[in-house]
Protein backbone atom coordinates (compact mmCIF):
# COMPACT_ATOMS: atom_id res chain seq x y z
CA UNK A 1 0.00 0.00 0.00
CA UNK A 2 2.67 2.35 0.75
CA UNK A 3 4.83 1.81 -2.41
CA UNK A 4 1.02 2.62 -4.23
CA UNK A 5 0.65 5.57 -2.31
CA UNK A 6 4.54 6.78 -2.91
CA UNK A 7 4.04 5.84 -6.61
CA UNK A 8 0.79 8.18 -7.04
CA UNK A 9 2.91 10.96 -4.90
CA UNK A 10 5.49 10.63 -7.38
CA UNK A 11 3.55 11.04 -10.81
CA UNK A 12 1.24 13.96 -8.76
CA UNK A 13 4.63 15.78 -8.81
CA UNK A 14 5.85 14.82 -11.53
CA UNK A 15 2.65 16.24 -12.82
CA UNK A 16 3.18 19.50 -10.82
CA UNK A 17 6.61 19.80 -12.46
CA UNK A 18 5.20 19.57 -15.57
CA UNK A 19 2.94 22.66 -15.21
CA UNK A 20 6.00 24.64 -13.82
CA UNK A 21 7.81 23.89 -16.97
CA UNK A 22 5.00 24.66 -19.14
CA UNK A 23 4.44 28.05 -17.03
CA UNK A 24 8.06 28.82 -17.57
CA UNK A 25 7.88 28.53 -21.21
CA UNK A 26 4.99 30.62 -21.77
CA UNK A 27 6.99 33.38 -20.17
CA UNK A 28 7.22 36.21 -22.77
CA UNK A 29 10.97 36.57 -21.71
CA UNK A 30 11.92 34.03 -23.47
CA UNK A 31 11.10 35.34 -26.96
CA UNK A 32 12.21 33.04 -29.91
CA UNK A 33 14.37 30.68 -27.79
CA UNK A 34 11.69 28.03 -28.02
CA UNK A 35 10.50 28.58 -31.32
CA UNK A 36 12.40 28.34 -34.76
CA UNK A 37 14.57 25.67 -35.35
CA UNK A 38 16.20 25.60 -32.00
CA UNK A 39 13.04 25.55 -30.30
CA UNK A 40 12.75 22.00 -29.25
CA UNK A 41 16.76 21.14 -28.15
CA UNK A 42 15.90 24.52 -25.55
CA UNK A 43 12.99 22.83 -24.53
CA UNK A 44 14.41 19.94 -23.61
CA UNK A 45 17.17 21.38 -22.37
CA UNK A 46 15.52 23.62 -20.12
CA UNK A 47 12.83 20.96 -19.45
CA UNK A 48 15.97 18.89 -18.00
CA UNK A 49 17.53 21.50 -16.02
CA UNK A 50 14.13 22.29 -14.04
CA UNK A 51 13.77 18.63 -13.60
CA UNK A 52 17.31 18.37 -12.38
CA UNK A 53 17.76 17.51 -8.42
CA UNK A 54 21.61 16.73 -9.14
CA UNK A 55 23.85 19.24 -6.32
CA UNK A 56 24.83 22.07 -8.80
CA UNK A 57 21.27 22.15 -10.25
CA UNK A 58 21.56 21.02 -13.91
CA UNK A 59 25.08 19.46 -14.12
CA UNK A 60 23.11 16.51 -15.45
CA UNK A 61 21.85 18.05 -18.22
CA UNK A 62 24.95 19.33 -19.89
CA UNK A 63 24.39 17.21 -23.23
CA UNK A 64 21.32 18.74 -23.63
CA UNK A 65 22.79 22.14 -23.07
CA UNK A 66 25.21 20.95 -25.47
CA UNK A 67 23.02 19.86 -28.28
CA UNK A 68 20.80 23.41 -28.06
CA UNK A 69 24.54 24.91 -28.30
CA UNK A 70 24.85 22.88 -31.23
CA UNK A 71 21.46 24.20 -33.12
CA UNK A 72 22.23 27.70 -32.34
CA UNK A 73 25.84 27.37 -33.90
CA UNK A 74 23.95 25.48 -37.20
CA UNK A 75 21.83 28.31 -37.31
CA UNK A 76 23.25 31.98 -36.57
CA UNK A 77 20.75 33.21 -38.44
CA UNK A 78 18.20 32.18 -35.85
CA UNK A 79 20.88 33.62 -32.88
CA UNK A 80 21.38 37.26 -35.22
CA UNK A 81 17.41 37.12 -34.98
CA UNK A 82 16.67 36.21 -31.37
CA UNK A 83 20.12 38.75 -30.70
CA UNK A 84 18.07 41.57 -32.55
CA UNK A 85 14.35 41.30 -30.86
CA UNK A 86 13.75 44.83 -29.38
CA UNK A 87 13.63 44.98 -25.43
CA UNK A 88 10.07 43.87 -24.16
CA UNK A 89 7.17 46.22 -23.15
CA UNK A 90 7.58 46.44 -19.96
CA UNK A 91 10.93 47.45 -20.02
CA UNK A 92 9.92 50.36 -22.42
CA UNK A 93 7.37 51.44 -20.53
CA UNK A 94 9.46 51.54 -17.32
CA UNK A 95 12.03 53.49 -18.41
CA UNK A 96 9.38 55.67 -20.11
CA UNK A 97 8.05 56.36 -16.68
CA UNK A 98 11.34 57.06 -14.85
CA UNK A 99 12.33 60.00 -17.18
CA UNK A 100 9.11 61.58 -16.54
CA UNK A 101 8.35 64.20 -13.91
CA UNK A 102 10.47 66.35 -11.69
CA UNK A 103 12.28 69.77 -12.15
CA UNK A 104 13.42 70.59 -15.42
CA UNK A 105 17.45 70.74 -14.14
CA UNK A 106 17.52 66.72 -13.65
CA UNK A 107 18.47 67.29 -9.85
CA UNK A 108 15.19 66.65 -8.49
CA UNK A 109 13.76 63.52 -7.22
CA UNK A 110 12.18 62.49 -11.24
CA UNK A 111 15.78 62.26 -12.26
CA UNK A 112 16.90 59.35 -9.11
CA UNK A 113 13.81 57.79 -9.78
CA UNK A 114 14.62 57.33 -13.57
CA UNK A 115 17.90 55.68 -12.45
CA UNK A 116 15.96 53.74 -10.01
CA UNK A 117 13.51 52.77 -12.72
CA UNK A 118 16.69 51.82 -14.83
CA UNK A 119 18.11 49.24 -12.34
CA UNK A 120 15.26 47.70 -11.83
CA UNK A 121 14.42 46.92 -15.18
CA UNK A 122 15.39 43.14 -16.39
CA UNK A 123 18.48 42.69 -18.44
CA UNK A 124 18.02 40.23 -21.23
CA UNK A 125 20.77 37.00 -20.56
CA UNK A 126 23.65 37.65 -22.46
CA UNK A 127 25.07 34.46 -24.09
CA UNK A 128 26.81 32.02 -22.10
CA UNK A 129 29.68 29.82 -23.01
CA UNK A 130 28.74 26.14 -22.17
CA UNK A 131 30.70 23.81 -20.92
CA UNK A 132 31.91 21.38 -22.70
CA UNK A 133 30.96 17.61 -21.22
CA UNK A 134 34.07 15.08 -20.31
CA UNK A 135 34.27 11.67 -21.87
Amino acid sequence: MDAMAEAMAMAEGEEDMDKKIEAALACPCLGDLKEGPCGPSFVYAFGCFMRSEHEDKGMDCLAEFAAFQACLQKHPEHVARIMEEPPAEGAAAAAAAGSGGGGGDGSSAGGAGGAAAAESTPQQPQPQHAVTPQT
